[in-house]
């Protein structure tokens, strides 16, 4: 099969489970968040930055070490399983038993034993790392669609009943841990690889040096977005961090239906032109493009249309996430260039790259944080969309200094969704008092600023754009009748 019909299948499937994964996760964080506090919510933030940036490290990149290989042996992949498992338990332990500490730091009691609870996630993730890899290497997304999908339905039942009998912040705790167990038992059970009592050094060291810049830069990646979680929750307090996961929920929901099932299979797909610079750079900029195209009017509309969507979902105690949406929104400018620089230097062997550029990022987020904190949430939240507009500048300049994919390319790619978008936005905001003369009930006013925006983005971008048209038509096309 032409590696553009299995990136264009692979895709499909990611965007299946993806979207099924997060339409369940989404409509169940509604009902837990009707049955809930914000201060619930803040907590849970907290301690999801931690289990998360410590099981990223368990796993040590060996999911995407290993994808990124030319060839991959049995022997290899049993040394990637034991030597993962090491790290996973430690891990575990190094959560557990700091949980007093972080609490201690937040000022937040809560958070001990929900660490504590939470802590055995970092060895579930490292099971299941090797496993995953083989899937990803035979373009198996179905499978890990399914996966997905099945885990978000059993830890969403778990969740909203503990939920309804009271059991609060535990509710949250028990859909992870779920979640997790679902994740390890279905990847096994899909996957017909089991691991040999083999150890090769060569290969662990070799799978260690690719898979700790992997894991390194994933960490500074995590540690940058999260940056402005821990400084919120430390400086505002849980209730304050509540309202902004609203906000950070609604945008994981885009992003993971518009944009993370393209980057899911991006890697496998340009490791395969990793010999190719100047093909992997066009299919760089082809990708970026088609992400732009998905995203950039999705969350402009949901700038606009945040106060009609807020209130009836989560309820009115959740109203301050209103202007956190919207001050947040612009980021999507940026999103869709940042999210494909490490699976195409990735691709291109230029790991090292990866982490130095991470780095730079997570000191320019540390120092813009710090300089805005003082003034309260709203400079914090507007000076992390000034860091990622900064970043992307720096990422168009690798790309090019890597592949080749020129500023130029990049920008065609990117500015006709990016015109139509914000026109877009500007037509329904000058039309706003239009719309507030529909039947006073948000969700209906919501959904009809929703139709006539998707219909003047199409518009726009499809008569002002004629030469985006016919990329889309001539990319589209082959793959829709199966000739790609």
């Amino acid at each position: 099969m032409a590696l553009k019909r299995q990136v264009f299948l692979g895709s499909a499937w990611s965007l299946a489970g993806t979207a099924g994964q997060q339409v369940v996760n989404f409509v169940l964080f509604v009902m837990l968040a009707r049955l809930l506090s914000p201060a619930d919510f803040g907590v849970m933030a907290i301690a999801a930055v931690v289990i998360d940036i410590l099981a990223l490290i368990g796993c040590l990149g060996q999911v995407q070490a290993l994808v990124q290989r030319d060839t991959l042996d049995d022997t290899t992949a049993s040394t990637s399983f034991w030597m993962v498992q090491g790290f996973g338990l430690a891990m575990t332990a190094i959560v557990f038993f700091s949980a007093p500490l972080v609490a201690e730091l937040f000022a937040v009691p809560a958070l001990e034993p929900v660490l504590q609870l939470l802590s055995p996630i970092c060895m579930l993730q490292t099971l299941s790392a090797v496993h995953e890899a083989w899937l990803r290497r035979s373009f198996g997304f179905k499978w890990l669609a399914a996966r997905m999908v099945v885990a978000s339905i059993f830890g969403g039942i778990v969740s909203v009943g503990l939920a309804l009998q009271g059991f609060g912040i535990y509710a949250m705790v028990g859909q992870r841990l779920i979640i997790a167990f679902v994740l390890v038992a279905m990847v096994w059970w899909s996957s017909a690889w089991r691991p040999k009592l083999r150890w090769v050094t060569a290969d662990a060291l070799s799978l260690a040096r690719v898979g700790g810049d992997v894991s390194l830069v994933a960490f500074l990646q995590i540690a940058n977005v999260r940056i402005v979680d821990v400084v919120v929750g430390y400086f505002f307090g849980p209730q304050v961090l509540g309202q902004l996961r609203i906000a950070w929920k609604l945008f994981d929901f885009v992003i993971a239906i518009a944009v993370q099932p393209i980057v899911n299979v991006s890697l496998s797909a340009l490791s395969r032109l990793q010999s190719n610079h100047p093909a992997m750079a066009s299919a760089t900029v082809r990708l970026i493009s088609v992400s732009a195209t998905a995203l950039y009017p999705i969350f402009f509309g949901i700038a606009v249309v945040a106060p009609d969507v807020v209130p009836p979902l989560f309820g009115d105690k959740w109203g301050e996430a209103i202007l956190f949406i919207q001050i947040l929104s612009p980021i999507a400018v940026a999103a869709t260039i940042n999210y494909f620089l490490t699976t195409t230097l990735t691709a291109a062997g230029r790991t090292r790259w990866i982490l130095w550029q991470a780095l730079v990022q997570v000191l320019l987020a540390l120092a813009i944080t710090a300089a805005t904190a003082p003034f309260g949430v709203v400079p914090v939240l507007a000076g992390n969309v000034l860091r990622a507009t900064i970043i992307a500048g720096v990422n168009i300049w690798l790309l090019k200094l890597a592949i080749g994919a020129t500023p130029r390319s990049i920008a065609g790619g990117v500015l006709p969704p990016l015109v139509a978008a914000a026109a877009m936005a500007a037509v329904l905001i000058a039309a706003r008092p239009l719309f507030l003369d529909l039947p006073d009930i948000a969700l209906v006013r919501a959904i009809a600023t929703a139709l006539v925006g998707a219909m003047l983005f199409g518009l726009v971008l499809w008569f002002a754009f004629p030469s985006w048209r016919r990329n889309m038509h001539m990319e589209l096309k082959p793959l829709l009748l199966g000739k790609g």
